[in-house]
């Protein structure tokens, strides 16, 4: 995918996930009960000039994502992670919404069973999307794709400054990245809030073979805080002229 976008905006936000700790249930009643709110936050993100959506197909997603294609305001690369529930409906719901890859869930891609991925790979290729892994083990999974030379195209792993969700010390994490062939995006890059996204940001930018980051966003102005600073360093968008 060579027009792959260095920035997306990610769903974790939208769905509540357990990395906010107190505050996961107050973002699952903000968006997943109302997706109207996930179309405010991803409609800021692509007028800000946010190119790239990482998806997960859960059915308030889904309605937000639909209602932003009408509206002419949805990223134009969606990119879906499947296998969170059965992943050829998953697929298939991805494909109707004009994805142009689909990631494998990190529950099947942690289990480091290729032929389970394989079947994934081969239902995603079936659709005409590209494919790749997400993992909540990077130093693990990058240790084992070396060794079994399964192909993976794109991978999503979180990374950050701290070693958050990290299973291995960062610069073998580092290590293994730089040995790495396919497309690496990295996400968790401030660390479920730990982080500024300047400090976050600038650190992620400097590692090697990295090419871009999902960052989630829970409000219309932390969009524009966090997506200009990553606009600027990746896409070459001064922060003075992107778009309000």
């Amino acid at each position: 995918m060579n027009d792959l976008p260095r920035v997306f905006i990610g769903s974790s936000p939208f769905i509540g996930a357990g990395q906010f700790g107190f505050r996961a249930l107050e973002y699952y009643r903000k968006f997943y009960l109302q997706p109207r709110n996930i179309v405010k936050v991803v409609s800021a993100a692509y007028k800000l000039g946010v190119k790239g959506f990482q998806l997960l197909p859960f059915k308030p997603l889904v309605e937000a994502t639909k209602k932003l294609k009408l509206r002419n305001e949805c990223p134009e690369h969606v990119v879906g992670t499947v296998g969170c529930n059965d992943y050829k409906s998953e697929i298939g719901v991805l494909k109707g919404l004009e994805a142009k890859a689909c990631l494998v869930h990190a529950s099947i891609t942690d289990s480091l069973k290729a032929t389970r991925i394989l079947e994934v790979y081969d239902a995603v290729r079936e659709e005409g999307m590209s494919y790749g892994l997400v993992t909540h083990r990077p130093g693990r999974l990058l240790e084992w794709l070396m060794k079994s030379k399964l192909e993976c195209p794109i991978l999503l792993l979180p990374l950050n400054k701290i070693g958050y969700m990290a299973d291995m010390p960062f610069r073998r994490i580092a290590e293994l990245i730089s040995m790495f062939k396919g497309v690496v995006l990295a996400k968790k890059v401030l660390a479920a809030g730990r982080l500024k996204p300047k400090e976050a940001l600038n650190f992620i930018s400097h590692v090697d073979k990295v090419y871009g980051v999902v960052i989630g966003a829970s409000s219309e102005s932390e969009v524009k805080e966090t997506f200009r600073i990553a606009l600027s360093i990746y896409e070459g968008h001064s922060v003075e002229s992107a778009p309000a």
